[in-house]
């Protein structure tokens, strides 16, 4: 047994995903194919759905499961701005934890 290793936690997994995911939304975003105005308005978006899946807020998974749609504004920032490999990984990462947070929510 590794006693090192912490538990499976989906809720905290997310949240550090939707953190590290926040922290390439840089000032200098190219958001043209996005409906975003600003990087500061993506970051505020993320903290919002970080705080609501904390809370495990339905409506909070589900928008946050919104940023992994193909094509969509999240995919489009990071493809533009350079890091689209990464958001491949994130969004696959959260398709795994999305059936989880659900079922958590339901709880």
């Amino acid at each position: 047994m590794n006693v090192d290793k912490s538990p499976h936690n989906p809720v905290q997994e997310t949240v550090s995903l939707l953190e590290t995911m926040r922290s390439y939304v840089q000032d200098d975003a190219e958001l043209m194919w996005t409906s975003y105005q600003s990087a500061a308005e993506v970051r505020q978006e993320l903290d919002a759905c970080i705080t609501g899946i904390q809370k495990l807020d339905s409506s909070s998974i589900e928008r946050a499961a919104s940023f992994f749609i193909p094509a969509g504004d999240f995919q489009n920032m990071a493809l533009d701005s350079g890091w689209g490999d990464v958001f491949l990984i994130f969004a696959e990462r959260y398709d795994k934890l999305y059936a989880e947070l659900k079922a958590l929510a339901k709880g």
